[in-house]
Formats: structure tokens, C-alpha cells, sequence
């Protein structure tokens, strides 16, 4: 106990010092003992500053066919073999047999995302997924 409260005083003493707070302090001993460390980890936000990212270069589409895609993919299991695997295809086909059965043209977002890349086509389910749709970029 004593070594604590004496770790306590210094850390306040230094605070005072510095004229910070002494969370201030625990903070940067904190982070100088995780310099060594191996792993290092991205700021917790990444994924979604990339999705932002990579949104805004998909080309537009209009809001009802966003608003379409977005009711299919809540309705597809994505799984991390979408990864591995071409995204913006795999929901191109899905939307084509969601054409067959339904009432509209599947080609424009069709064709729209099997020109997406990887990431941006991640970007857009992923937008779709959480009924952000005002991230997608509208005609």
C-alpha cells in the first residue's frame, strides 16, 4: 500500500509541476509502457473513416434504389467469406435474383456494383447493414 500512495504523491507532485492533471500523468506512463509492445493497434474509428472514404467515390445512385439494396442486404447473411471473395459481384447477383422475383430493373445497381472495389463495396453493405443510407451518394 505504501509504494502506491507513494506512486499517488509522485504522480500529483509532477502534475503540479507540469501544471496538468494527474490523469494527465497516468496517461503518459500508461503509454510509454505500451511503446515496447509489439502489437499495435489502430485508433479505434479506422473502419469507419476508411467506409467514409471510400464512399464518397461510389457513384451515385437514387435514394429509392439505395433504399432497395439496403432492404436486400438486411435480408442476405454476410459472412467474412464476402471478404475473401468479390462483395460488390456476390450483391450484384442477389440483387439480379431479387429482380426476378420482384418488380424493378436491377441493372443500374447492378452495374454500379460490380464496379465497386473491395472496400468500397464492404463500405456500401456496411452502410446498408446499419440504415445509414445518408453516406451513400445519391443521384
Amino acid at each position: 500500500m505504501r509504494a502506491e500512495e507513494s506512486r499517488a504523491r509522485a504522480k500529483k507532485a509532477l502534475a503540479a509541476e507540469l501544471g496538468v492533471s494527474a490523469q494527465v500523468i497516468s496517461q503518459a506512463i500508461a503509454r510509454a509502457r505500451r511503446v515496447g509492445s509489439r502489437r499495435r493497434q489502430l485508433p479505434a474509428d479506422t473502419q469507419e473513416r476508411l467506409f467514409a472514404v471510400e464512399l464518397r467515390a461510389v457513384p451515385p445512385l437514387p435514394a429509392d434504389e439505395w433504399e432497395r439494396l439496403a432492404a436486400l442486404v438486411r435480408g442476405i447473411y454476410v459472412d467474412v467469406t464476402w471478404i475473401a471473395a468479390q462483395p460488390g459481384q456476390l450483391l450484384a447477383e442477389a440483387a439480379e435474383e431479387a429482380a426476378q422475383e420482384g418488380d424493378f430493373d436491377a441493372r443500374p445497381p447492378a452495374d454500379l456494383l460490380r464496379t465497386l472495389s473491395r472496400t468500397q463495396a464492404l463500405a456500401v453493405i456496411d452502410a446498408c447493414q446499419s440504415g445509414d443510407l445518408g453516406a451513400l451518394p445519391t443521384a
